[in-house]
């Protein structure tokens, strides 16, 4: 999610267009991580040979697609980037 600290028109672009794994702690408060890569849409389980990818931006109730969009804030926005596996 982000967050902007005036309103206005701001630019976004996606920083990665595929999810990478997720190193998690052993327990909570921990430094050490696991070693192997979790998958990003259930960090309970490992990651597999699936990858996720960006497929666009969610936006209050709708999605927009593009790498790079203009944000008009005017009030509490918020946007999140949507990944998927291309599987439906």
């Amino acid at each position: 999610m982000s967050r902007y600290g005036e309103p206005g028109v701001h630019e976004v672009e996606v920083a990665d267009d595929v999810a990478q794994g997720l190193e998690i702690s052993t327990r909570y408060g921990s430094i050490e991580k696991l070693g192997r890569l979790m998958d990003p849409a259930e960090p309970t389980r490992p990651a597999g040979e699936e990858s996720y990818r960006f497929v666009g931006w969610r936006l209050g109730e709708g999605v927009v697609k593009g790498r790079k969009i203009e944000v008009c804030v005017e009030g509490k926005t918020e946007l999140t980037a949507v990944y998927g596996t291309g599987r439906s």
